[in-house]
């Protein structure tokens, strides 16, 4: 997959912001259509979220992933709870999930504009305020030095020495295995505050690993195995897709059972071979080539976007565009207060995503098609 100059980092933040920004637009047609029903699926999650807050104290460990839980049911089926990573969640999300089923279900059918998404990430709210503060850092002179970032906007800095600020002693060791002063080879990264969107394309496929699931074929028990499953009539995916989730599941696997044999005490083996070769390779299988990109075409990009959306979301609350603009400008500044719009430019950005969302329909999806 062509590079385009873009550091590993940056493919991924760049395909992240794709992703937002298409979903974004989609939430925002469905407010202009649906906007009461839309209203509330987002009180629905925020019920959800709070009711799995609120008994944290009575479970072992919180249930934080409870109200994704809930929508995935209704978006895919009861099957999800065979999927619930802490069995002793089950019976709370199952019980919530009866609780809703039937109004979530009905907001699930009244909006459209959720296709090509996750029912779940369609509910979530992105503040925009903290999406812009993260983007001016990462992209500033002073937030590439302190994470020791290269290209314009990468997340995750490169290796360098950093004197340790407390002694390290490592388990085995009588005295400290890394000392105040020590120089310690650190990495430094800083990701979004907001949640980035995931695919969810209409050629279904997954991948099974024998560790997690008992997968019997023609009374034989198989072991060891990655088992592919695609629908037998619906779309095929693509051998990109295929690769990438197969690769994904086995350094998934491969890292559970390392970390088994390190709480037993057991050094893992090293690989005998390594999938493709090297980790460049699962980068271009998880993210869209970035010539691709229809919204998140570059480094100037962004900030155009997140005003917009802003805009939009103020004049949509009564405000006009003038009056909007001006909060934007204001509201949205860089690295130290530093202004970076103009009234006009907000305006522009305005009208730009006002038509976005004007047009959109889920068929312009580039992952839909």
């Amino acid at each position: 997959m062509p590079r385009l100059g873009y550091t590993k980092s940056e493919l991924y933040v760049k395909d992240e912001l794709e992703r937002l920004f298409w979903i974004e637009i989609a939430k925002r047609k469905a407010r202009l259509l649906f906007g009461d029903a839309y209203s509330r699926l987002v009180s629905l999650r925020s019920e959800l979220e709070e009711y799995f807050a609120s008994i944290a104290e009575d479970v072992e460990e919180p249930c934080t992933d409870g109200d994704a839980a809930v929508f995935n049911i209704v978006q895919f089926g009861w099957h999800v709870l065979d999927r619930v990573s802490d069995p002793s969640h089950v019976a709370l999300i199952e019980k919530a999930a009866h609780k809703h089923f039937e109004v979530a279900t009905d907001l699930y059918n009244q909006i459209p504009y959720h296709q090509g998404f996750y029912f779940y990430d369609f509910s979530l709210e992105t503040d925009l305020e903290a999406l812009h503060d993260w983007w001016s850092y990462i992209t500033s002179g002073i937030g590439r030095e302190d994470l020791g970032t290269t290209g314009h906007f990468s997340t995750v800095g490169e290796a360098r020495p950093i004197a340790a600020t407390e002694d390290l002693t490592f388990a085995g060791d009588n005295e400290p295995t890394i000392r105040v002063g020590d120089s310690v080879s650190t990495i430094t990264s800083l990701q979004a505050s907001v949640s980035f969107p995931r695919r969810l394309s209409r050629q279904r496929c997954w991948v099974h690993s024998t560790d997690e699931a008992k997968i019997v074929i023609d009374g034989h028990e198989l072991r060891d195995q990655l088992v592919l499953h695609v629908d037998l009539f619906g779309p095929l995916p693509s051998m990109q897709k295929i690769e990438a989730m197969l690769v994904s599941k086995q350094r998934v696997a491969k890292a559970l059972r390392d970390l088994a044999l390190l709480e037993q005490g057991i050094l893992p083996q090293e690989e005998q071979y390594t999938d493709s070769e090297n980790i460049d390779t699962l980068t271009a299988l998880l993210v869209e080539p970035p010539g691709k990109h229809k919204l998140m075409k570059g480094v100037t990009s962004v900030r155009p976007m997140i005003a917009g959306f802003r805009a939009w979301d103020l004049v949509e609350g009564g405000l006009a565009d003038s009056k909007a603009a001006k909060q934007v400008r204001d509201e949205l500044r860089g690295v130290g207060g530093a202004e970076v719009f103009s009234q006009p430019s907000v305006i522009r950005a305005l009208k730009n995503v006002r038509s976005l969302v004007e047009q959109y329909e889920p068929s312009l999806l580039p992952w839909n098609t």
